[in-house]
């Protein structure tokens, strides 16, 4: 089970999910019976859980049984050559390309919603391009 923002969870949903982490049983909506449950759970955040556990933010127990392995990537802004390749596989799929100068434009943005904000960028210039070809004027930040 993939659980994204997990710092982003209210202390109450910590706790909630804490004895789900800790038992691994569960009780659906409308249900008396708990259920005995196998799930792997994978969290992810953006946030810094040790800086909110230290400020209170965050519950040390629940971090203490979340954070068995971890593992950290680096934010697009960081390594904006992989901008193209990851660029060009999403606009393959959709059987669109891109120019040079609207690529460079793309490597030029700071990136600050990751992968994900450039997916909305490509999805709007999908919307605006023409014959499939995204060019510079298609290219528009949020």
């Amino acid at each position: 089970l993939f659980i994204d923002e997990i710092g982003n969870a209210s202390l109450a949903i910590q706790s909630r999910l804490l004895r789900f982490v800790e038992t691994g049983k569960l009780r659906t909506v409308g249900s008396s019976k708990e259920i005995q449950t196998d799930t792997r759970l994978i969290f992810a955040t953006n946030a810094n859980l040790n800086s909110m556990v230290k400020e209170k933010l965050f519950r040390t127990d629940f971090f203490n049984r979340i954070n068995v392995f971890s593992i950290e990537f680096s934010p697009l802004r960081e390594h904006p050559e992989d901008i193209k390749s990851i660029t060009e596989s999403i606009l393959k799929s959709k059987g669109f390309c891109i120019t040079q100068i609207a690529l460079a434009l793309l490597e030029q943005h700071k990136w600050t919603g990751n992968i994900r904000e450039l997916k909305n960028c490509l999805q709007r210039a999908m919307l605006y391009c023409k014959n499939k070809v995204i060019e510079e004027q298609d290219i528009t930040f949020c």
